[in-house]
């Protein structure tokens, strides 16, 4: 039972008043609740729910409250010492659905990836943010989805939402659909969403992109994306005019050309690289025809994790090439993604509790924390 403690012990002596709740569905491991959903449902808002790691599922949930869910990293079986866990599970979800009345809720250090979607919606959603929400967070986050869905592979659904924003996550796509246009990585900003801003996200789609569902004219918005890292099919790829600055837009089919369906972007896009030609327009501040390979580590030998194989190496242009003269991608910025996944939360990596633990000494505590957080 040793890996499931999580250093809730350790935490400010504020969070142990009725606002702040454990929730693991792991038999024998004792927590305030089993299942997250019951959590949701049960407490009030501004409540704090810790998920403890699992080997299973924690399924799809409804937030319909103001309330913080943070989980335990993601990725966690691919870290190297130090940067290890004691419990490499992590907190899985299916789906999430925030519904009226969930604004400002904040989520952090989940793994939505469950090849199950939600049953109640028409296509397979990881983060859907109903009509009218405001102000959701969604920090350090996985998400995935597989091909194989009855009608749809959407990352990201977003209607008439105000102020909301992911960040420093992993959104990943896997095998290609058609049933929803082209792209596997798909992001719907429908009926105007404003301010929705993507910062800091590794963004991997194989086989495409589409940003925003067929370019109807009723699906528009206001969406920012500041230091991402994109790997995709640019040519099977679809972006609208939206604003992006400091972002990688990387074509892991070099042998396709670039449609004038995607670029030319002309929207407010400025100090990006992209290994291709056409995306951007001429004289944009953009940088085209850059050699991926002599940009990031996974040329070289050493990384990890799925992560790790885009960070920039040292001796690349891209260090210096952002607009406040930092670096272009993910790992730049204000708030770098940091790698795989790894929470935020220290944990109890070892304890030893002896027969006579009243004596001063008798008893052993090993803490382990991420101190670069």
């Amino acid at each position: 039972m040793k890996p499931y403690l999580l250093l809730i012990c350790l935490l400010p002596v504020a969070l142990f008043a009725q606002t702040t709740y454990t929730v693991c569905n792991v038999p024998g491991i004792k927590a305030d609740y089993k299942t997250l959903q019951g959590a949701i449902d049960s407490v009030s808002a501004n409540s704090t729910l810790y998920v403890f790691p699992s080997d299973s599922s924690y399924g799809g949930i409804t937030i319909a409250k103001k309330i913080t869910v943070i989980g335990t990293g993601f990725m966690l079986d691919q870290n190297q010492e130090p940067a290890t866990t004691p419990n490499t599970n992590g907190a899985q979800l299916s789906y999430i659905h925030f519904l009226k009345g969930s604004d400002y809720s904040y989520l952090e250090d989940l793994q939505i990836n469950s090849i199950t979607g939600p049953g109640n919606m028409s296509t397979n959603y990881r983060l859907f943010l109903d009509s009218g929400v405001s102000n959701i967070t969604i920090n350090r986050c996985w998400t995935s989805i597989w091909p194989d869905f009855r009608s749809g592979n959407t990352i990201v659904v977003a209607r008439n939402t105000f102020n909301c924003s992911i960040n420093e996550s992993f959104l990943r796509c896997f095998g290609y659909n058609t049933n929803h246009s082209s792209g596997s990585f798909f992001y719907e900003a429908g009926e105007g969403s404003q301010n929705f801003r993507l910062n800091n996200n590794i963004i991997d789609a194989p086989d495409g992109c589409v940003m925003n569902y067929l370019l109807s004219s009723l699906y528009y918005g206001n969406l920012f994306f500041t230091n991402n890292t994109f790997i995709t099919r640019l040519a099977g790829s679809y972006f609208s005019n939206y604003t992006y600055v400091n972002n990688f837009f990387i074509n892991n089919d070099t042998a396709q050309t670039v449609p004038s369906s995607v670029g030319i972007l002309n929207g407010n896009c400025h100090h990006n690289i992209t290994n291709t030609t056409n995306l951007f327009g001429i004289g944009s501040l953009n940088f085209h025809n850059a050699n991926a390979d002599s940009i990031f580590v996974y040329s070289t030998f050493g990384y990890h994790s799925f992560d790790e194989k885009w960070r920039v190496r040292s001796t690349s242009f891209a260090t210096i090439y952002s607009n406040d003269g930092g670096e272009v991608g993910a790992f730049g910025g204000y708030n770098p993604y940091k790698l795989s996944g790894l929470s935020r939360l220290p944990y109890i990596y070892d304890l030893s509790i002896t027969k006579d633990s009243s004596t001063r000494g008798n008893v052993k505590l090993h803490i382990k924390a991420e101190a670069n957080n």
